[in-house]
């Protein structure tokens, strides 16, 4: 009869909890390693995103930063929102302030001075003057050279907001300018103002993480090329099919901007601008830009067509950013001219007080 080592017995039993405690630091490590290895990965890719969209703005990234820094939700008010008021930023290499009322504007007072001539000027990120200098927008242009042409000098007031459409736009009329001085009001189109109205989100803590809108424009932008989402043509054409969601809205928007300038005696200036992908008279939205202009001058507005005035121009010439077709600075400049050229200050004569 063999009688078992009772040392021995003893150093395996002690062994034994030795063992479990080293395979479980090996498993969590070997948990961890790659969680700890894509966070750092992750650490450094936000990191070099930062610093390279200081160095070179990024479209996505500073369309997430003016939405989630720069517009609050306007409840109850069918404009849905606005810009906050104050507040300041720099967008795409531009300082922007928005003033008390909400706009990208000098402080305008409640009282019109005497001798000036107050127009109100409507629009989206266009209008808003993305990508462009204060001083250098269409609005600044106009106002400068109109005042420097006679004795009274011509207010521009600028209320551009990115993502608004005609329907907020008349929204912003209605609400905000009844019973003030005005003397007119220009508003300019683009092809994407009969989008449906869009609304304001509390933006998402994740939304202010440069790495996931960079991963999350990727992603469009693949699902667009493989055919998963429209073209920007196929887009743009089917916002003014008769059935589309923002179509009904669109059409009721300039019946309202027609009828609240009709009822003020005030001058009504439309301007029509080219999708800036590419100019021509035989484009794809040709058909789009007839329309719009008989709608609008059926409305009670007067038409200014900018479209034929950027023929012959490269279109990435005009844009802020190879990526972003907002018009830059030469757009600007190409839009005032056409709004000089096509109408006569003389019509904004002295409104209601």
């Amino acid at each position: 009869m063999i009688v078992p080592d009772a040392d021995t017995d003893v150093e395996s039993n002690a062994r034994a909890p030795r063992a479990r405690a080293t395979h479980g630091r090996r498993l969590v490590f070997l948990l961890l390693t790659p969680i700890l290895a894509i966070t750092l990965c992750l650490g450094l890719l936000e990191v070099g995103l930062r610093v390279y969209c200081r160095i070179k703005p990024s479209a996505d990234v500073e369309f997430f930063r003016y939405a989630n820094l720069m517009k609050t939700a306007a409840p109850g008010r069918d404009v849905r929102f606005m810009h906050q008021p104050g507040s300041r930023l720099r967008l795409f290499g531009v300082d922007v302030e928005i003033n008390s009322r909400g706009f990208r504007d000098v402080e305008i007072p409640a009282t019109r001075t005497e001798g000036t001539k107050r127009i109100l000027v409507l629009g989206d990120s266009v209008t808003f003057g993305w990508g462009v200098p204060y001083g250098q927008r269409f609005t600044e242009i106009v106002a400068r050279h109109w005042s420097n042409e006679g004795d009274s000098r011509y207010e521009l007031i600028n209320t551009g907001h990115g993502n608004y459409n005609s329907a907020q736009e008349y929204a912003l009329l209605a609400e905000q300018f009844e019973g003030e001085p005005l003397d007119g009001v220009i508003q300019v189109w683009y092809i994407n103002d009969a989008e449906p109205v869009p609304t304001h989100r509390d933006a998402p803590w994740y939304s202010h993480v440069y790495t996931y809108i960079f991963f999350w424009s990727k992603r469009d932008l693949i699902r667009r090329r493989l055919g998963d989402l429209p073209t920007y043509v196929d887009y743009y054409k089917r916002l003014y099919e008769a059935d589309a969601p923002g179509r009904a809205g669109f059409d009721e928007a300039l019946a309202s901007t027609g009828r609240w300038t009709s009822q003020r005696s005030l001058p009504w200036v439309f301007v029509v601008l080219p999708e800036f992908h590419a100019f021509g008279d035989d484009g794809p939205f040709a058909d789009i830009y007839h329309r719009v202009k008989r709608s609008a001058a059926a409305a009670g507005a007067k038409v200014v067509d900018a479209t034929s005035a950027f023929h012959g121009h490269d279109p990435s010439s005009i844009w802020v950013a190879y990526n972003d077709v907002h018009p830059n600075a030469t757009g600007h400049a190409i839009i005032a001219r056409t709004i000089l050229e096509q109408v006569d200050k003389s019509e904004f004569k002295d409104g209601p007080q």
